[in-house]
Order: structure tokens, then C-alpha cells, then sequence
């Protein structure tokens, strides 16, 4: 589902690049809790607009056709996030600012 971790050498230093998934290294664990979650679980992630965790849930339900409730955005995501819910989202997903 997930792809394999990719590992690189840095200053002698092995590095795992989740930073290369949609969401990070967040949407691992999500997808492994979702994965093994029973039925009509329904995974609700409450945290500030800050941050991928968002992401990474919409991501990973996608991955599993999974339907989730709508989640925050802010105006001020950076741009590779906010094209990637745009892109990603199922139709008719709601999007709302929670930033003030």
C-alpha cells in the first residue's frame, strides 16, 4: 500500500525520508490503525490547522477508500499541501478555515 521506506546516508547518519510521503511519517501509523480498524470505524483526527496529520488522514483514507468527516484547513497551509487536499479529496469534501 505505503511505499518502502526510502533510507539515505547523511553525515553518517541513516535518515528515513517520510518527508517524500504525503503527510509524513504520520501517514505510516494511520495507515497501519486504519488498516486493521473494524468495519465502520470512523477516524476523526482533532488538532490545530497547523501541521500534516490532516493530510496524512485524508491521505490514507483515500488509500483504503475509506469516507472520512470534513477536516479543517487554513488559508495559510503552504502550497504543497493545500494542492494536495485539493487534488486528493473526494468529491464534495468540505474544506473550512479555523485560523483566525
Amino acid at each position: 500500500m505505503l511505499p518502502v521506506p526510502i533510507v539515505q546516508v547523511h553525515v553518517g547518519m541513516q535518515v528515513v525520508r517520510d518527508d517524500l510521503l504525503p503527510g509524513g511519517t504520520k501517514t505510516r501509523a494511520i495507515a497501519a490503525l486504519m488498516h486493521q480498524a473494524q468495519g465502520g470505524a470512523e477516524f476523526v483526527y482533532a488538532s490545530s490547522a497547523q501541521g500534516y496529520a490532516q493530510l496524512a488522514l485524508a491521505h490514507c483514507a483515500r488509500l483504503l477508500g475509506k469516507v472520512l468527516p470534513p477536516f479543517p484547513s487554513a488559508a495559510c497551509y503552504d502550497a504543497k499541501a493545500w494542492e494536495y487536499l485539493c487534488a486528493q479529496a473526494a468529491p464534495g469534501a468540505l474544506f473550512w478555515n479555523v485560523g483566525a
